[in-house]
């Protein structure tokens, strides 16, 4: 039980410092979403359900905070979990595979965000792809080494019952 009370603390964390903290920081010009890196590192290494349960708070919590309507980031995120854990032995096996599928999973983000979201629909999808999702997807495939280790370090200290 303790392991999922601390999932939950560091959930609304990590999605009040990407949403407020970072956009700050980058004057709201990039987005960085760490949830999906971390989305993806529950499936790397995690059990599928202590993942699953992550995945649906880290997705609760970015529609309570961002999302033109509920439901949006919960969606992508369980979408993006359940993806990554069915090609997750093809990813292993080939160098590289996660930054690769960092990658796929961004670009998997901006397709259903551009299919729900309408204000992103009507500004024009290249323009947005070009501006934000493809600076997020370079800037999130060099951050997902050390992030993978910083996750590490935290699931030996934190979840391990």
């Amino acid at each position: 039980m303790k392991p999922y009370l601390y999932m939950s603390v560091f959930a609304f964390v990590l999605v009040i410092t990407q949403n407020y903290l970072l956009a700050l920081l980058f004057s709201n010009k990039i987005s960085i979403e760490i949830s999906l890196l971390v989305v993806l590192y529950s499936v790397w290494s995690w059990e599928d359900r202590k993942g699953f349960f992550l995945t649906i708070l880290l997705g609760l919590f970015m529609d309570w905070c961002s999302a033109p309507f509920y439901g949006l980031y919960s969606f992508s995120y369980v979408l993006i979990f359940l993806i990554a854990n069915s090609l997750d032995t093809v990813l292993r096996s080939r160098a590289h595979g996660e930054i690769l599928f960092v990658a796929f999973a961004v670009f998997i983000e901006f397709l259903i965000l551009m299919i729900f979201y309408q204000e992103a629909r009507n500004a024009g999808p290249f323009g947005i792809f070009w501006r934000n999702y493809l600076p997020q997807a370079v800037l999130l495939c060099i951050i997902t080494p050390f992030l993978s280790k910083f996750m590490a370090s935290w699931e030996a200290r934190f979840l391990n019952e």
